[in-house]
């Protein structure tokens, strides 16, 4: 397992504004249609996304939602590629979240943690496959294509291992 997390590429530096990163998401995603796009709009006209780092602000990302509430989003951005995918992943779990209320009824409309996994991994799929057919940057592709393997890595490998402790 050690040398799984060697990079293959140099790192590459991708900076984002977050108008930009919003942006992105939208393009990303438009291939999941317009009721899909017109709800993840919801997601930041209706504000369920709090997205700078602030004072007594837990570190990283999150989604949290329940059935009477909106699937509420911390973030903590600062403009990196990295944030991009956070975003988008943590969005894929608002969405489902989003989707799943709407959808069934209370006692049917949670789901456990290797099935959340799907949505958020989708989203940040098709985001590196985005970006990946729209660079003309031979370094940025190739920064891409490092992160898309690290994303195999970590949600086809490490998620399996993971849901195999769980089970056993």
């Amino acid at each position: 397992l050690y040398d799984i997390y060697t990079p293959m590429v140099k790192d590459y530096q991708m900076n984002f504004t977050f108008d930009e990163a919003k942006e992105l998401v939208f393009k990303a995603l438009s291939v999941l249609g317009k009721d899909y796009l017109n709800n993840l709009k919801k997601a930041f006209d209706e504000r369920w996304i709090d997205i700078y780092n602030n004072k007594g602000k837990r570190t990283g990302a999150y989604s949290s939602g329940f059935y009477d509430t909106k699937p509420y989003l911390l973030l903590n951005y600062e403009g990196k590629y990295e944030d991009v995918t956070t975003l988008i992943h943590e969005l894929g779990h608002s969405m489902h979240t989003y989707y799943s209320c709407q959808n069934n009824p209370y006692n049917l409309s949670s789901y456990n943690i290797f099935v959340a996994e799907v949505a958020s991994t989708v989203n940040e799929l098709l985001l590196v496959h985005y970006l990946i057919k729209n660079s003309q940057n031979k370094q940025e592709k190739l920064f891409l294509l490092n992160q898309l393997m690290e994303l195999y890595k970590s949600t086809i490998y490490r998620q399996v291992m993971f849901a195999e402790f769980e089970r056993d």
